[in-house]
């Protein structure tokens, strides 16, 4: 059948002499179809305010580069009465790229998307992967997960994880999900992250840590969550954090330490989230804060320092400092 509108294309294309009749001419393109079937953005091809090139075709069907002969683009492309109807979309099934579908992902992960999409993990297609803003996958027994987990779910907002047996997370796992909001990945058994765990989650805001084993905290771990509000870093195995381990969230609002091994801060330890409203310490080991720690945090409304070694009088000046900084801020002192 290919070969039959390969060589019935390149008869049009050599017996017609008009250069309004070139094979270029002959070309038609469904914007409706790529936006609605095949789920493509505008800017996927047109990232410039630009008529796509062959090069940017070629990203999403294979075999397609500047040097590929125009009768193949008519394949699919081909306007049947030469005024600009668009082909049927019988054309593009025909030789479309064929998804690979996602059986090759975690069982659980693979389980949960087939039975969200109501299809075989076969025929799950990347324009199907973009109908999907929330995926739960609490409490599922995951041991391991593999990097292209999550790849083609670039609209989803909501990912959950925790209460699994997970004790890493692969290099790039998140890579791709440039709109997720909420990000939970608590009760689990990781021990560590790499700095660039949550590299690209630029819309993330609230990012829950909970209830694992982390002993440390990447400097720049981070570094890139400008928007994150919300950072819940509790009954964890932290016991110190360094100069810029929170460099990247000038957006935090709320920054809960409690349960954690906690002795000392250093000075600068706030200075990057100046709109910090509740900072939770509670059950930690800390003798002294340092002054200045509160320094312009002037949006403070809730301190709680309970369960730690402070002495009267550190406590006395750590109030001191707040009152002068925040005179309306709640500072807790006992549980």
């Amino acid at each position: 059948m290919k070969k039959r509108i390969a060589s019935f294309l390149l008869l049009i294309c050599a017996i017609l002499p008009n250069p309004v009749y070139s094979a270029d001419a002959l070309i038609s393109f469904s914007h409706r179809f790529h936006l609605d079937e095949v789920g493509a953005s505008c800017l996927d091809c047109h990232a410039n305010y630009k008529k796509p090139s062959m090069e940017t075709c070629s990203q999403c069907h294979e075999g397609t580069g500047p040097d590929m002969p125009v009768v193949e683009c008519l394949k699919c492309h081909l306007r049947l009465d030469y005024g600009g109807i668009a082909p049927h979309t019988a054309f593009y099934r025909m030789f479309q790229k064929q998804t690979e579908g996602i059986c090759d992902r975690t069982d659980q992960v693979q389980q949960e998307l087939t039975i969200k999409l109501n299809r075989p993990c076969n025929q799950v297609s990347d324009a199907d992967l973009l109908t999907i803003t929330k995926l739960d996958l609490s409490s599922k027994g995951i041991k391991k997960l593999r990097s292209g987990d999550f790849k083609g779910l670039s609209n989803l907002e909501t990912l959950t994880l925790e209460n699994n047996k997970l004790k890493k997370l692969p290099e790039g796992v998140f890579g791709g999900l440039s709109k997720l909001y909420f990000l939970s990945i608590g009760h689990n058994k990781i021990r560590s992250l790499d700095e660039k765990t949550f590299s690209g989650l630029n819309q993330l805001n609230t990012l829950f840590l909970a209830e694992m084993k982390l002993k440390k905290i990447p400097t720049r771990l981070f570094s890139a969550l400008n928007h994150l509000e919300n950072l819940n870093l509790r009954f964890n195995r932290l016991s110190k954090f360094s100069s810029g381990d929170l460099l990247g969230l000038p957006s935090l609002k709320r920054l809960f330490l409690e349960y954690n091994s906690l002795k000392k801060l250093p000075a600068d330890f706030l200075k990057n989230s100046p709109k910090l409203e509740w900072i939770y310490f509670t059950h930690n080991s800390l003798r002294e804060l340092p002054p200045g720690l509160f320094t312009d945090m002037k949006s403070l409304t809730s301190v709680r320092l309970g369960a730690n070694r402070f002495s009267a009088k550190e406590l006395e000046r750590i109030k001191k400092e707040l009152g002068g900084v925040s005179p309306t801020a709640t500072i807790w002192t006992e549980l």
